[in-house]
């Protein structure tokens, strides 16, 4: 850490800095690597490291920390997908309820996000997380709300390469038949 503050370019040290809070948050160093994250001066480093760490925490189970922390993420595609991803989590240890909750959330930072290009690749995100938990009616429904027709066949592809990777042959071809050029 005392390294990477002797860094001059506040852009690299920024980068370093985030590169080393997710390092210690896979270490599960939770008030230490908070505390450095703040100190991180570029916004979107700033947003990443924060991601990293709820992404952590909720992977540990400790999902309403990890909540409480994405919500304090600046940048709203970051915060949008670390909650997707912190939902998925939820829903993988059979909590879907509350991970029902989470991707709503989720979905509404997403759909507020002005920037086209972030707002797209946020939205495909989500739905990809939900395809991975086999919610493939809700990820197919969000992926038709990417106005873009590139973004919403890059939803539709990934939901169709998750039900091949399950077997369901028929149902991939179909979707990925829906496939925009």
């Amino acid at each position: 850490i005392e390294l990477a503050g002797k860094i001059e370019d506040a852009w690299e040290r920024s980068w370093a800095l985030r590169d080393i809070a997710e390092e210690m948050a896979r270490l599960g160093k939770f008030e230490e690597v908070i505390e450095l994250a703040g100190k991180i001066e570029d916004a979107w480093d700033r947003s990443e490291a924060l991601r990293a760490i709820a992404s952590e925490k909720a992977r540990l189970g400790k999902f309403e920390e990890a909540i409480e922390l994405a919500g304090k993420i600046e940048d709203a595609r970051e915060r949008s997908e670390a909650l997707g991803g912190i939902a998925w989590e939820m829903a993988r240890l059979g909590m879907e309820e509350r991970a029902k909750e989470v991707f709503e959330e989720a979905v509404k930072i997403a759909e507020e996000i002005e920037d086209a290009l972030e707002r797209l690749e946020a939205l495909r995100a989500i739905a990809s997380e939900m395809a991975r938990l086999g919610e493939f009616e809700e990820a197919i429904e969000l992926a038709g709300k990417i106005e873009d027709a590139w973004g919403r066949s890059e939803a539709l592809r990934d939901i169709a390469s998750e039900k091949a990777s399950l077997g369901e042959f028929e149902e991939a071809i179909e979707l990925a038949g829906k496939i925009e050029d």
